[in-house]
């Protein structure tokens, strides 16, 4: 789970102040879900570049399902890790959310134990997968590389969720080749 901010070139004067990003000037926001091949199972986009990833996740409707059992985090097999048996997915973040149940942050960088250094050191490896997300969907549809120039959210929310559906059955039909052995790789 994470968020990324995307320049907006023509917003509107009325809602310029909440839109007005850290450093990049005005930009929307979108939260995407992604898995370990770049597949997005969850994306909203449209919040105002003012909120960080804490008010995002605030705004949040698919965490909120999540923490109340709206949406299923039942993992498809058991798994076990240092003697603990768990049947339920989770998030990778960061270490700057709330210690909730569906999140897994690596371990405070003052933290000296190997085991742990190694855990966080993955962790944060495997947490760039949705970060690469976003790189790569800027890269392959180059609407996106450039400050977003339509004035109207919902054209600019559709847009973004165009390029996510194509980008998913872009990694569906590669995967597809993969298990075929049709593929590279």
């Amino acid at each position: 789970w994470d968020c990324s901010h995307w320049r907006w070139k023509n917003t509107p004067v009325s809602q310029a102040g909440q839109h007005k990003g850290r450093k990049e000037g005005k930009t929307l926001v979108q939260e995407s879900v992604v898995g370990h091949d770049l597949y997005c199972y969850y994306h909203a986009f449209g919040f105002p570049g003012s909120c960080n990833d804490i008010n995002v996740l605030e705004r949040s409707e698919t965490v909120f399902k999540f923490l109340k059992n709206e949406y299923s985090l039942q993992a498809p097999e058991n798994w076990t890790v240092n003697g603990r048996t768990r049947d339920w997915l989770y998030f990778l973040t960061d270490g700057i959310y709330p210690s909730w149940a569906i999140f897994c942050k690596p371990y405070p960088r003052d933290d000296t134990d190997p085991k742990h250094l190694y855990f966080s050191k993955k962790q944060e490896g495997a947490r760039k997968d949705v970060e690469r997300f976003f790189s790569v969907l800027a890269e392959e549809f180059g609407i996106l590389q450039k400050p977003l120039r339509n004035w109207y959210m919902q054209d600019i929310s559709n847009i973004v969720k165009c390029c996510v559906i194509l980008h998913n059955m872009n990694v569906a039909s590669r995967t597809a080749r993969d298990i075929a052995g049709d593929g590279i790789g």
